[in-house]
């Protein structure tokens, strides 16, 4: 299990769990399989279907000025370029 601040010593390769595991052998999933399934599963959501949906209403209420598209983001930044 990698400690904190270390990164993935092992790359894709690193097994990961829960912190209480002392033994890597006793751990199945490693990080590549864990970010394939989060990937599939955010592929599938696209256009706001699927599992993974954004309520933009209740975004809107808790941050009202927050920025809503790629351009509004780019004009506010005009700074970066």
């Amino acid at each position: 299990m990698p400690k904190p601040g270390r990164g993935c010593q092992k790359g894709k390769d690193t097994k990961i769990g829960f912190n209480s595991v002392k033994d890597d052998r006793h751990l199945q999933l490693t990080f590549e399989r864990n970010f394939a399934n989060w990937w599939n599963l955010y592929r599938a959501s696209g256009g706001n279907k699927g599992l993974m949906k954004r309520d933009y209403e209740l975004l809107d209420r808790i941050l009202p000025g927050r920025v809503r598209s790629v351009e509004e983001c780019m004009m506010g930044a005009k700074h970066w370029c």
